[in-house]
């Protein structure tokens, strides 16, 4: 039980830092944070970069599963839907940081939306 803490704890700061890194230069770019929520889908993007955000999020998905099951009434549809919840407010979360990160691509950069 404590293993699967510390490892989804692990793998959260992991994502955070790779989201956030290089960690300098964070500057307003003239933008709403929250633009990118009704944005349209970006013209800039790859099969690569979907794929390695799913893939980056799913083992955090698993863990937070492994969690949620020890601690949350309700079974594997309550602990799924938690974790799920959790992840998606993760990435929406690290993608209204990015605004304020130059060399981070982030949706509005991607949808040309920055002045």
């Amino acid at each position: 039980m404590r293993l699967s803490r510390y490892l989804a704890l692990a793998y959260l700061v992991l994502i955070i830092y790779a989201s956030l890194y290089p960690f300098a230069n964070w500057r307003d770019l003239g933008v709403s944070p929250l633009e990118f929520i009704d944005a349209a889908w970006p013209r800039y993007w790859t099969v690569f970069d979907l794929m390695v955000n799913v893939l980056a999020y799913v083992p955090l998905g698993f863990l937070l599963v492994a969690l949620a099951l020890r601690r949350l009434p309700g079974g594997r549809w309550t602990a799924t839907l938690v974790a799920l919840l959790l992840g998606s407010l993760l990435s929406l979360a690290m993608e209204f940081l990015q605004n304020w990160l130059p060399g981070a691509l982030s949706w509005m950069f991607r949808s040309s939306k920055l002045p």
